[in-house]
């Protein structure tokens, strides 16, 4: 059940007097880069916002409720927020109730479901009237949100992007002599380095590298779900036989392999909590979400990050670039205030504000990147400019099916139950094309 978190409105008769008055219904935009005049209404209206929980209300309020109000007058919101994870089932009772945000904010996987729930829209046309220059923007990005509109117009535009990277800490290397990871390391050369930090010392057991998730790193070799000509299972590949035996030769160093499944998936109790982990891949703002949490309580983590470890045959490449986007619904009765919300937000402006907090700009100009962490003290000193070094793999094309847990399943088979890779692969395949074949018959007419 979806809860209404607040609503703000700021309608006095003197500011919004004075907004008007002053613009004489023009509006002149800080856009991307450019000064935009356009004629608008600045009647009053209230837009409904949806945030993903990659904010909470405070970051909510602090990055877009006041900023927007103050150089919107006669905008205010009414924020949606979900009680859960599922966005899925956020957006179909969102639905039901005849409650569909004008304004969403999501991450890059979940445009699927705007998009089979028919609420998503083509941003072309009011891009093109704002005269948006997208050159501003991250072109892996714009790529990547380019392939749910068959390589064409935008359905969301980028507001921050989350990267992987691979984080350590400095105690533990400290603790053993060892010297700390460098950028622009190998695979190999990260199961080498991390050898000597796996340990078992005083009855702890000190683990060396978490790689994470299966998937992220095929994308680093150009893996796909699915054959993008037959829309069949494409699992059985090199890419993927070449990803799991890596993963396999990470988890073979003695002592490195979980005794918990699901600290495959979460490093907060062995990074975070219990400080075992001497490196881990994780997404960027998964790890700013819990060191400013440490900051806040005083905990301590001694901790730095470098680029992300690649493959030999596909050197500099990282794994795909993952975003939170702005959307517009087609629903909405309000496009143009929608978009002119979304628009500001995207400035030069806030998004150097934005980066300065720590999440990284979608912007790809020298002076937003370098303020990135300039304001948050939990990111003083740290390799922070490490994250526009590499090149960020293409993501897969979306599927309408789970395929990662399925590939999660798979995962831990070949890890806990020691199941050939090869066997595995074509279990996996199998499973896929059935959920494929499910949700096809499923969603036919």
């Amino acid at each position: 059940m979806y809860k209404k978190l607040f609503k703000i409105v700021i309608t006095s008769a003197l500011t919004l007097g004075s907004a008007v008055g002053c613009s004489n219904n023009t509006n002149s935009i800080n856009s991307v880069g450019n000064e935009v005049n356009t004629s608008k209404s600045t009647q009053p209206v209230t837009l409904t916002l949806y945030s993903m929980p990659a904010f909470d209300q405070d970051e909510i309020q602090k990055n877009i409720i006041d900023p927007v109000t103050k150089r919107f007058p006669y905008i205010s919101f009414e924020v949606l927020q979900s009680d859960g994870p599922n966005q899925e089932a956020t957006f179909q009772k969102f639905m039901s109730s005849g409650t569909v945000p004008d304004i969403t904010m999501t991450n890059y996987d979940t445009i699927r479901i705007l998009q089979d729930m028919k609420v998503s829209m083509d941003l072309s046309e009011l891009l093109q009237k704002n005269n948006v220059d997208l050159a501003k923007f991250n072109p892996q990005a714009i790529d990547a949100l380019k392939m749910y509109n068959n390589g064409k117009g935008l359905v969301a535009l980028p507001y921050f992007l989350n990267l992987q990277t691979l984080m350590y800490n400095k105690d533990i290397f400290d603790k053993f002599g060892v010297s700390y990871p460098t950028d622009g390391l190998s695979w190999n050369q990260a199961v080498e380095k991390a050898k000597p930090v796996t340990r078992m010392v005083d009855g702890i057991q000190y683990l060396g590298l978490n790689p994470g998730r299966p998937y992220v790193l095929s994308t680093q070799l150009d893996q796909q779900w699915v054959d993008l000509k037959t829309n069949k299972p494409a699992v059985q590949t090199d890419g993927w036989k070449q990803t799991f035996d890596t993963m396999k030769q990470i988890y073979s160093i003695p002592g490195n392999l979980p005794s918990v499944k699901n600290q495959f998936w979460d490093i907060n109790p062995t990074m975070m909590n219990k400080k075992i982990q001497a490196m881990a891949m994780v997404w960027w703002n998964g790890l700013l979400l819990n060191v400013n949490k440490l900051n806040k309580t005083g905990d301590t983590l001694n901790w730095d990050i470098v680029t992300t470890p690649v493959f030999e045959s596909a050197p500099k490449q990282a794994p795909f670039l993952d975003q939170f986007v702005w959307s517009i619904s087609s629903q909405s009765k309000h496009k143009d205030a929608a978009f002119d919300v979304i628009h500001y937000l995207t400035s030069t402006e806030m998004q150097k504000k934005l980066a300065e907090s720590g999440y990284i700009p979608s912007l790809i100009e020298d002076n937003v990147r370098r303020s990135l962490g300039a304001e948050n003290t939990a990111l003083q000193g740290k390799n922070l400019q490490s994250l526009f070094k590499s090149t960020y793999a293409k993501p897969m094309v979306p599927v309408n099916f789970n395929a990662n847990a399925l590939m999660n399943a798979t995962y831990e088979d070949v890890m806990y139950k020691n199941e050939d890779v090869n066997t595995a692969l074509r279990k996996l395949d199998e499973a896929m094309l059935k959920a494929n074949e499910e949700n096809r018959a499923k969603n036919a007419p």
